[in-house]
């Protein structure tokens, strides 16, 4: 099927390929909210005619993967595309690789998933069998067990702080991209409703220093110094120049949703991820595309430069994996339970966290894991301090929590917001925690080691 006729319904969905039904009702539910109309009444026209478009996709996507021969008929053409996606993009020489190393990596995936296809229809059966025996054992336990007892078995219970933010910052929509700027005395916040607003940090103000409608919704933000690049939901980098404001170049190469975008240390080079499954690397200032990753099976939703700028950290659903962009090498770093959605780097340790409620960091030379405790609620945002004696995390529970970085012990909990958290970051001096959420504001904590 040709890439201009094929709609990757998973990558709207924001699921993968082996996303269970139950998944895939979660994902329609928690994005088609964010749609309404409803919502979106008071918002540039532009805007709502993306929402409706996205909407319709939506539905689609949920109607034709919730049925079981339908998305039989799909999972065919998606394989097909897949195939196809690799090998243009192999011809083309993005990612610095051959046309024969791309075709091994398809067939790869295509087995993988013909197998799990196959063991998919052969094992229906014997799951409805072990699901049965499973729910008559848990029927017995919840005679001698509340759910409230059994939480208490496998969780310690956890004390959250209700602290006062130094600063609340309140945006138009719901905020998925904080970025600091100017040393780290104004903050960038972009939301869903399509603004980037700026603040000064050190200032109690309600009003922002300047603000710019970007006419999509902003899901990613980064700086190098003098740029600033915003990801947007339709697919496009938009370039803004720090002093003015103003777009000076959009940057397209992805498919669906900008997810995450990244500086590398030097500021010559911006890695940008999507929901279309691929990792674009750009050269800056120019804004040229240099390389592609692709062959990636899931959506990426968070992305890290690591070793200073020569690697890049992923997730491949519950794979993290580092890519050496400049030779097309990938080293797998560790598997968790379930996928993984948030990813951050210091030095050469790589911290991520996902669905399974567990902080984990890796070491890329020597493979060292250090575990932290496990949480209640997803990790939806990771950070290290810029001394790396703790990583903070930020959950779909509204929770911010602080662990010892070598420790890997929970020092902290607070109770910040009413929302997932989207993103969490450090001020340069490591003396603030900022944190954003889709409850629609971004709030600045005092932060100091010597707290603890």
């Amino acid at each position: 099927m040709a890439e201009t006729n094929f709609v990757d319904y998973y990558s709207i969905l924001k699921v993968g390929p082996k996303a269970t039904a139950e998944e895939i009702k979660r994902a329609y539910m928690e994005q088609i909210k964010e749609v309404h109309p409803d919502r979106l009444q008071s918002l540039p026209e532009a805007v709502q005619e993306e929402a409706a478009r996205k909407s319709q996709l939506l539905n689609q996507a949920k109607e034709l993967l919730l049925d079981d021969e339908k998305r039989e008929v799909y999972d065919i053409s998606y394989r097909h595309y897949m195939s196809e996606a690799i090998a243009r993009a192999a011809q083309q020489g993005f990612g610095g690789g051959n046309y024969n190393d791309y075709m091994q990596g398809a067939e790869e995936i295509l087995r993988q998933r013909e197998v799990y296809l196959s063991a998919n229809r052969s094992k229906t059966r014997i799951f409805i069998i072990i699901a049965i025996v499973v729910m008559g054992i848990l029927s017995a336990i919840w005679r001698f067990f509340s759910p409230s007892d059994i939480a208490k078995m496998t969780l310690p219970k956890e004390t959250v702080l209700r602290e006062t933010p130094a600063k609340t910052i309140k945006a138009s929509g719901p905020v998925r991209a904080i970025t600091l700027v100017s040393n780290g005395s104004e903050l960038v916040v972009g939301d869903e409703n399509g603004n980037i607003s700026v603040w000064p940090i050190g200032q109690d103000t309600s009003l922002p220093i300047k603000s710019i409608a970007i006419g999509a919704p902003v899901l990613a933000t980064a700086t190098d110094g003098e740029w600033l690049a915003v990801g947007t939901g339709v697919g496009d980098i938009k370039l803004l120049t720090l002093s003015d404001g103003k777009v000076q170049k959009t940057l397209e190469g992805h498919r669906a949703s900008i997810s995450d975008l990244e500086f590398s240390p030097d500021g010559k080079t911006l890695a940008s991820s999507g929901l279309d499954n691929t990792i674009q690397i750009w050269e800056m200032p120019e804004g040229k595309l240099a390389r592609s990753l692709l062959g990636v099976a899931f959506p990426i939703y968070s992305i890290a430069f690591v070793e200073n700028g020569t690697r890049i950290a992923f997730a491949d659903d519950r794979i993290a994996i580092a890519w050496n962009w400049s030779d097309n090498t990938r080293k797998q770093l560790t598997m968790q339970g379930q996928k993984i959605l948030a990813v951050d780097a210091l030095g050469k340790w790589v911290a991520i966290g996902g669905l399974d409620n567990t902080l984990k960091q890796v070491h890329l030379g020597n493979g060292t894991i250090r575990e932290c405790t496990l949480e209640t609620s997803a990790i939806t945002a990771i950070c290290y301090n810029p001394g790396g004696d703790v990583v903070v995390s930020g959950s779909e529970d509204g929770n911010i929590r602080i662990y010892g970085a070598e420790s890997g012990r929970k020092l902290k909990a607070i109770g910040a917001h009413n929302g997932r958290i989207t993103r969490v970051i450090f001020s340069p001096d490591g003396s603030k925690i900022i944190s954003a959420s889709l409850d629609g504001t971004v709030k600045v904590w005092p932060f100091s080691l010597d707290s603890f």
